[in-house]
């Protein structure tokens, strides 16, 4: 499985030049590019890829104007270490209101649209009058397009000019999330993960004490859908940066849109839940950094992830419950506690692995309970969701996605093919910067094959589970599928290093070691039949050639030269870990 990626969107809008979204870098008084023409930046939501450059410093002069939900402000700023700038460029921020069009000036208009991405979260429609010609922009922001926000989007009257073909969207900014998965992957509804989690949940002893991982705005819809399925049988703790942002939340009076809004983003039902303990409970929660809870010993405490590229045999054989003759060994790791770690056999996709995890007995229905839920969860659309989200619209001439890289335009992630916009301005781009799109991946209608893994499809077959992490160990928590830590500096060196740049230094390193580490971490959980050591051969990943490989060093990772095909510009190499390729010079 590709690593997931966060916005790359640049923040300019060539239909509409002066306005920036999501990404102000260019307009800094220190860039050396700098940008004198943007006088309106606009900020979609408060996760920190999408306000890029805000703590930047800016010409008194030509300082720009910015355009934010009252929310998003207050959980920007709520952030531990916001740093003074931002701060400062925010003080005479303007406040847009969801559904009302505003005036920037004569004859350009903006409108926040609710998108339910997170608290404050909205899609953007920018229309340009002053050329005498109408130009209409929509920036759609993180979204996940479900059945419930397809419908909304469609009954909206500032979209339905659009949607019956009275007007046409020139351009499309698109959540494409998706796109650095090697499949395009059916996600289960979220409200079905949340109640498959709370089916879980129960299995568990009165009394069990539980911690969500996933403090990231946008997941407190999980938590208060947790907190309506067991009534007045819980108790929540919060940490005190969790319990500021919600409680600066409610006072902003901005957070209710319509509806579906007050059922995804419950913030009075949150804000509520933070004060509320009771004498007797069933099971405890607790949200954000442990020390900050009052918890002295974690040891017993479920830990609750959610995952995304999980199929349902691995959720069926892997992290449910379990009993005693499916184990292949057992050892008690702490007697009073009931801690035990367990190996069971799984078949991955025709390859048996031994995995190892650790779990609690529940003394009244002796099954083995495991320390570390995942649960199906995503913030981001799927690309049939995607797919569903632009057919709403009659008349879309361009499309450009918000997140890609040259490891997704290889692989054959192009408008003309994934929505079919020809000749739109991200195709050509890319084949300006990146080069030409292998005509084998591009043509290739595998890429445009929606799998379904948990459905009862075809597409839902044993080769799914071939791939590196389609065994998420518990060791896997460190990192999130979906991007939930952003890492700028290393989003921006994996780019550069896919386009040929040899970069050294401290971050390059430790980006290195973290992927060692990784893999370690692995291996010393799983143990394979056969040769103790990992065999890249399992798992393919086809890349560019641009020069000469040394056939040696690809030997020594037991790839085969077969495998090479010199008369194409790709290679069939086996294996996900990106330290062979930087070993060989691939990226």
């Amino acid at each position: 499985m590709s690593k997931a990626t966060s916005l790359t969107f640049n923040g300019i809008i060539p239909l509409i030049p002066d306005v920036l979204i999501d990404n102000f870098e260019t307009i800094h008084a220190n860039s050396t590019s700098r940008n004198n023409i943007a006088k309106y930046c606009i900020i979609s939501h408060a996760h920190c890829d999408h306000y890029k450059g805000l703590s930047g410093k800016f010409l008194k002069s030509k300082a720009p104007k910015f355009i934010l939900t009252k929310t998003t402000k207050h959980l920007i700023l709520c952030h531990t270490n916001t740093p003074t700038n931002i701060e400062k460029n925010l003080t005479n921020a303007e406040f847009a209101e969801m559904n009302v069009t505003k005036e920037l000036e004569p004859g350009l208009n903006y409108t926040f649209i609710p998108n339910y991405h997170c608290l404050g979260s909205a899609m953007v429609l920018i229309k340009d009058l002053r050329g005498g010609k109408a130009l209409s922009v929509l920036y759609t922001g993180d979204a996940r397009f479900e059945y419930g926000v397809i419908y909304s989007i469609r009954t909206s009257t500032i979209l339905s000019p659009y949607i019956f073909g009275s007007e046409p969207l020139n351009m499309l900014y698109l959540d494409t999330t998706f796109s650095y998965r090697n499949r395009n992957i059916e996600i289960l509804d979220n409200l079905e993960g949340i109640y498959r989690l709370a089916s879980l949940i129960r299995q568990y002893p009165i009394g069990t004490k539980f911690r969500f991982l996933d403090t990231i705005y946008g997941f407190e819809e999980v938590w208060v859908k947790i907190h309506d399925i067991f009534a007045s049988k819980c108790n929540f703790y919060f940490s005190k940066n969790v319990s500021r942002w919600i409680e600066k939340v409610k006072l902003s009076n901005n957070w209710l849109y319509d509806d579906l809004e007050k059922n995804v983003n419950m913030v009075d039902k949150i804000y509520n839940l933070v004060p509320v303990k009771r004498d007797k409970f069933d099971y405890a929660f607790y949200i954000g950094e442990i020390e900050e809870c009052g918890i002295s010993d974690a040891s017993s405490i479920i830990t609750i992830k959610h995952a995304i590229d999980m199929t349902k045999t691995e959720y069926m054989e892997v992290y449910l419950p379990r009993e005693i003759n499916q184990f292949e060994e057992l050892n008690c790791q702490n007697q009073e506690k009931e801690i035990w770690n367990g190996k069971f056999w799984f078949n991955n996709g025709g390859r048996k692995q031994l995995l190892n995890f650790n779990y609690i007995r529940c003394k009244q229905s002796f099954m083995f309970l495991p320390l570390h839920i995942k649960f199906i969860y995503s913030r981001h659309s799927s690309y049939s969701e995607s797919k569903n989200f632009v057919k709403l619209f009659k008349n879309v001439q361009d499309i450009y996605p918000m997140t890609e890289s040259f490891d997704t335009w290889q692989k054959g992630f192009n408008m003309k093919n994934f929505y079919g916009i020809n000749n739109s301005s991200y195709d050509l781009a890319s084949n300006d910067k990146y080069g030409s799109c292998n005509l084998e991946l591009r043509s290739d209608d595998n890429n445009l094959r929606i799998i379904d893994y948990w459905g009862s499809s075809s597409d839902r077959c044993s080769d799914v589970l071939n791939s590196f992490n389609s065994v998420s160990t518990e060791v896997d928590f460190d990192f999130d599928p979906i991007g939930q830590v952003i890492r700028g500096k290393e989003t921006q060196l994996s780019r550069k290093r896919k386009e040929g740049v040899a970069l050294k230094g401290r971050v390059l390193k430790t980006q290195r070691r973290e992927k060692r580490r990784r893999i370690e971490r692995f291996l010393n959980n799983v143990d394979t039949v056969g040769p103790a050591t990992f065999n890249p051969q399992k798992y393919v990943r086809c890349l560019r050639l641009d020069h000469g490989i040394d056939r040696e060093l690809i030997r020594s990772y037991s790839l085969e030269e077969e495998e090479i095909f010199d008369n194409k510009n790709v290679m069939k190499l086996k294996s996900n870990l990106e330290d062979i390729l930087i070993d060989i010079n691939f990226m």
